[in-house]
């Protein structure tokens, strides 16, 4: 069976597949909410990690 990837149950399907840390929402010491995996791969969120020299 081929599953259409624009279904909102199939995307349900694929996010229950992560590890339950890597979504949980964590705050950057910017104060921008971020998840635990980037917090946890860069040390900040995204915004810091680009803006930075």
């Amino acid at each position: 069976m081929m599953y259409d990837l624009a279904r909102v149950e199939r995307q349900h399907l694929d996010n229950n597949k992560a590890p339950v840390f890597s979504l949980i929402r964590k705050r950057c010491a910017c104060g921008k909410a971020s998840t635990a995996r980037q917090l946890r791969q860069y040390g900040r969120c995204i915004t810091c990690v680009r803006s930075a020299p």
